[in-house]
């Protein structure tokens, strides 16, 4: 959800996916106590994240 607000936005896939942490420290980026550690997410996982949801 949030990348795809932060796109409207007009900032680029490459800015958004460096922002978060790897995938296996996203629960403590969400609690906001670790940023860009293993970053950029790999967009191989956000597509397994989207047809997750669907």
């Amino acid at each position: 959800m949030a990348i795809k607000v932060w796109t409207e936005m007009g900032l680029s896939d490459e800015e958004i996916r460096t922002y978060f942490t790897g995938p296996a420290h996203l629960p403590w980026h969400r609690m906001s106590n670790v940023d860009y550690w293993q970053s950029p997410l790999p967009q191989s996982w956000l597509a397994d994240q989207e047809n997750y949801r669907n």
